[in-house]
């Protein structure tokens, strides 16, 4: 008799650690998708403040999760609009590897590309003018290849918590 009611009390405890576990990965995913919002929108602010900076008429386009192209149809240096965006981006908090391709406005040619790693805390060299004389109409787009880790690795509490749920569950299940 012990022995039955034992493993129906074991069996009815995984059940609850796996409602549980089912109500944490739902709210993971919330997680997940609050921290993405907030992401965008501060990358978004982040060259909205690039671009005002460079062109008076500027427009920020959200392509993909994790491409962003800056329609400025102005004249850029490349270097002057790396250290802009390193600057805005360290003013964010946003530590993390991006690509940085300028393109002609007309053909959309790719003039300049570059792989930036993470910007670190130290003092950026100072801000030079993104206008140059002459030359073509010109925009720029900023791709982050590691976003999805990024935004995960802001979520290291609930990773941490989820982990711990889904070993007592395997406990109990074993």
């Amino acid at each position: 008799m012990k022995n039955k009611h034992l493993r129906h009390l074991i069996l009815f405890g995984t059940l609850v650690l796996t409602g549980l576990f089912i109500v944490q990965i739902y709210w993971f995913r919330k997680a997940f998708n609050v921290e993405s919002q907030q992401f965008d929108h501060t990358v978004q602010v982040a060259l909205i403040r690039v671009a005002d900076s460079v062109s008076s008429h500027a427009e920020v386009k959200k392509l993909s999760s994790n491409f962003y192209f800056v329609a400025t149809e102005s004249n850029l240096n490349s270097e002057a609009l790396d250290t802009l965006l390193k600057s805005e981006f360290l003013k964010r908090n946003l530590q993390l590897d991006y690509e940085l391709g300028v393109y002609n406005a007309d053909d959309d040619t790719l003039v300049y590309g570059q792989y930036v790693e993470a910007t670190k805390r130290h003092q950026l060299e100072q801000q030079v003018e993104t206008i140059t004389p002459g030359g073509t109409e010109q925009n720029f787009a900023v791709y982050f290849p590691k976003r999805d880790s990024y935004v995960a690795g802001q979520l290291d509490v609930w990773i941490f918590s989820t982990l711990a749920l889904l070993l007592m569950l395997c406990f109990f299940a074993w």
